[in-house]
């Protein structure tokens, strides 16, 4: 029920002001994953080394600028 009404109060937000599909994943995966303190790299490249394949955004994480996506 909770989850219901964020919905309906996401549809109310105008279109311009809600973020795009790939800006709400970029955050997820960054929420996920990302440790800024692990030394580990930008957090594009810790999305990048992301080995959860059973995440359903496993396919769409962000990736670093030049990396291919499918081989």
């Amino acid at each position: 029920m909770n989850q219901l009404k964020g919905l309906e109060a996401a549809r109310l937000v105008p279109r311009e002001k809600r973020p795009s599909m790939r800006d709400a994943i970029n955050k997820k995966c960054k929420d996920c994953i990302y440790d800024d303190l692990s030394g580990l790299g930008t957090w594009r490249q810790q999305t990048e080394g992301c080995t959860s394949t059973d995440c359903p955004l496993y396919l769409l994480r962000p990736l670093t600028i030049g990396t291919k996506r499918y081989t």
